[in-house]
């Protein structure tokens, strides 16, 4: 079977299985560049049969070399073909999984930044346009991501029932987020005196666009956190660490951390989990 029909037969199972738009595109994105250098290598259209570990191994190389990819964009890459070429080999489009045989790519463990909640607050007090710290405010106080909080609707906020609903971007399941008491009260004063947008179904409603875009979120938060000489590394998606490794040391129980970041596997969640070690190793220091 040629590549490009195994891709598309890949692309059917996919929405078959419901999986989300935006993890079909991600995949269909990452395969068709795949499929445009292996075509450019052998100057025709590939087999299945054909493609070789050797051929991933130097596409991941390319990537790299030329490219300049980041080892946590390669094995995303790589992760990928596991993916598509495991998916060919169960349906028998061809008779070898070369993936198998393609090691993995190992990642530098970056020292992730967690703020306090000074921290936070010293950012939160720069910002000088009202609804940008206002969505900062939300993102520390609920955890969401920026998608996830710039996505919200007006409907999705109960102030009744004291709850945010959010529909998670990496697919379609939805969770509830109780309100923060402080934060409850910013978002009415918000509703009620600070919300100049109605032409927009968002909550966090703008009156050219309709809506705040992530990337001007970031830019202001950098442009923060570059007068205050802090680290590069710090966005909007900080303020979801905070709010969990703020809540981890108060001994909020990492089950419930899990459910309120909408996490499915507790594994993800366990990373916030930093803060009590370095608690135990204060302790054992007075032995």
């Amino acid at each position: 079977m040629e590549l490009t029909d195994a891709v598309i037969k890949f692309r059917q199972y996919q929405l078959a299985s419901d999986k989300s738009e935006s993890t079909i595109n991600s995949y269909a994105n990452d395969l068709h560049h795949f499929h445009h250098y292996i075509t450019s290598k052998y100057n025709c259209e590939p087999y299945l049969s054909d493609i070789t570990p050797e051929d991933i191994e130097e596409y991941l190389y390319f990537l790299k070399d030329e490219l300049g990819y980041t080892s946590a964009s390669r094995k995303r890459k790589l992760a990928v073909f596991r993916t598509f070429f495991g998916y060919c080999f169960r349906k028998k489009f061809c008779e070898v999984n070369p993936v198998l045989y393609v090691e993995s790519i190992r990642l530098e463990q970056k020292e992730r930044i967690y703020l306090s909640e000074k921290e936070v607050q010293t950012i939160v007090d720069r910002i000088e346009h009202p609804l940008i710290k206002l969505v900062v405010q939300t993102l520390y106080y609920t955890g969401m991501r920026i998608s996830e909080c710039l996505n919200l609707k007006v409907q999705d906020v109960d102030f009744a029932k004291n709850v945010i609903k959010v529909t998670k971007t990496k697919g379609k399941k939805e969770r509830h987020i109780p309100i923060n008491p402080k934060l409850k009260t910013l978002l009415l004063h918000y509703w009620e005196h600070g919300r100049t947008s109605t032409d927009t179904d968002f909550f966090f409603g703008t009156n050219y666009t309709g809506r705040l875009s992530r990337s001007y979120v970031n830019k202001v938060i950098a442009n923060i956190v570059s007068e205050l000489g802090w680290s590069s590394e710090i966005n909007c998606h900080s303020m979801r660490h905070a709010f969990a490794s703020n809540l981890v040391k108060k001994d909020v129980h990492i089950v419930h951390i899990q459910k309120l970041l909408g996490h499915t596997s507790l594994t993800t969640t366990s990373v916030y989990t930093h803060v009590k070690k370095a608690d135990l190793e204060k302790a054992v220091s007075y032995l």
